[in-house]
């Protein structure tokens, strides 16, 4: 779209909720949370709206992130013990692998927001209940 609102175009047309639409560094996918598959998960598509893949089976929170590459999405998901952690997905999909578990040691701590270092190697998270924090994690798996 331009910047006097011309030339826009519909991504998804889904009588579901999609939201929070992050686009790839190299301009070639779309991330953004819908509920298309009955329960908010991330999916990709691509630029032009073809080949929408679902990325996650589940979501906790709003917030996500991508890699300073755009090959993988951070996002938070309970671990085995209900508390929250995260993990990243591949952009092509695949298996979860596990980047911070228990970052809230306590269920009643939230993560707030995170973000990734431009190289992808530390990872900052907001976390808290009553009061709050920043927590910095270096060498992000």
């Amino acid at each position: 779209m331009t910047a006097d609102g011309s030339g826009r175009r519909q991504v998804t047309d889904d009588a579901v909720f999609e939201y929070n639409p992050v686009a790839t560094p190299d301009g070639r996918y779309l991330v953004f949370l819908s509920t298309r598959s009955g329960k908010d998960c991330l999916w990709r598509t691509d630029v032009d709206s073809s080949h929408a893949v679902q990325l996650t089976d589940d979501f906790l929170g709003l917030v996500f992130d991508l890699s300073p590459d755009g090959r993988w999405i951070v996002f938070q998901l309970p671990n085995s013990s209900g508390k929250a952690a995260l993990y990243k997905v591949s952009i092509d999909g695949g298996g979860l692998v596990l980047v911070a578990d228990r970052p809230c040691v306590r269920v009643a701590i939230t993560i707030w927001g995170f973000d990734l270092s431009r190289d992808g190697k530390q990872l900052v998270i907001a976390r808290g209940g009553q009061s709050a924090d920043v927590l910095l994690i270096s060498e992000v798996k």
